[in-house]
This record gives C-alpha cells, sequence and structure tokens, in this order.
C-alpha cells in the first residue's frame, strides 16, 4: 500500500526494485489513493508500464507491503511515517496482513487505462463506493479530488442513469447491474 510512495526520495529506488521484480516475473501489486491519479498520474503510468498492478482506492492510511508469503513490512509507526519499518517474517502475524490487503485489493478499483469508457465506469465505480459508504457530497469531492459542482453533477447524471428518484434506489439499482 502506497500512500504518497511518489512523494518521498525513495521512489526512484522503490520504481526499479519493483521493475526488476516485474520484470523477473514477479507478481508486483500495489493499492494507491485516488489523489494519485492527480498528482503522480505519470508515475502511475511508469509503474504501470513496467508491470505493476495498481489499484486506487479513495484513501490509503498507511504503508505495508506484504514480501512473498512470509514477509512483511510495516512502518513503525502506523500512518504516513517513513522513519523506520519493521520486517514481520512471523507466520502468524504476515497471514492476516496478508487477507487484509487481499481485501483491500478486492475492494480497489483498478488503475484507469485512460481511455474515456473505462475512465467513466471507474469513476462511476469509485462515487458509488462513496455513497455506499454514507459519505457526504464536500467528503466526496475532497476524496476524488475533483469540485462539490461536479460530485453532484455526477450524482446527479448517475441517477437518471440507472432511473432513480433517490440515493437509495441508486444504490439498490447499482448492485443488482452488478456496478458495485
Amino acid at each position: 500500500m502506497r500512500p504518497d510512495q511518489w512523494r518521498l526520495p525513495s521512489e526512484p529506488t522503490m520504481a526499479a526494485a519493483s521493475s526488476r521484480a516485474a520484470a523477473q516475473g514477479r507478481r508486483v501489486r500495489a493499492i494507491y489513493p485516488v489523489r494519485a491519479l492527480h498528482q503522480a498520474r505519470s508515475t502511475l503510468l511508469d509503474r504501470a508500464a513496467a508491470g505493476e498492478e495498481i489499484r486506487l482506492l479513495p484513501e490509503v492510511r498507511s504503508r505495508l507491503a506484504i514480501v512473498g508469503d512470509d514477509r512483511a513490512l510495516i512502518p513503525e509507526q502506523p500512518g504516513l511515517t517513513n522513519v523506520r519499518a519493521i520486517v514481520l517474517r512471523d507466520a502468524a502475524i504476515v497471514a492476516p496482513l496478508r487477507l487484509y490487503y487481499e481485501e483491500l485489493w478486492n475492494q480497489a478499483v483498478a488503475l484507469p487505462v485512460f481511455d474515456a469508457h473505462d475512465v467513466r465506469q471507474d469513476a462511476r465505480r469509485l462515487l458509488l463506493s462513496q455513497m455506499a459508504d454514507g459519505a457526504r457530497d464536500e467528503q466526496i469531492a475532497r476524496t476524488l479530488g475533483i469540485g462539490l459542482r461536479t460530485v453532484r453533477r455526477r450524482i446527479a447524471s448517475l441517477m437518471e442513469e440507472l432511473g432513480a428518484e433517490t440515493r437509495f434506489q441508486a444504490g439498490v439499482e447499482a448492485v443488482r447491474r452488478g456496478w458495485i
């Protein structure tokens, strides 16, 4: 999980390590916050081109790295600190962290391919997930890094597309259609 990797001085080193691992046939996956699309789009595209699988969540609160089946790296203090990391090798601790990561991976949205159709679908899914979590329009705007009027316009468009008069109806219809 990389909440702000693109801002760190270690980014070139991390990018090189990810590229080497992918070139060796290892699966490299990373979860970034949606704001990375706005703040580090070229970094994400470079990482994806190098073979990294990327998914996005509205927010990523802490760093976490799972290495193979038996190691995990976590910050000494949870959050965005980059002071020291703890390497965990105890299977009883690594296994639940792997499950946690897999759950987040399944909830996350794949990095859009940046063609208009895919971006629209991924943006819709992110918006629906925020609405399903009960987020207010202002919070959705902050999380997705877009304006409040844009959020309201997209919600209205989404409700019209779903044929819904209320947000609840929109949620029910989105689930029925398999969108969330």
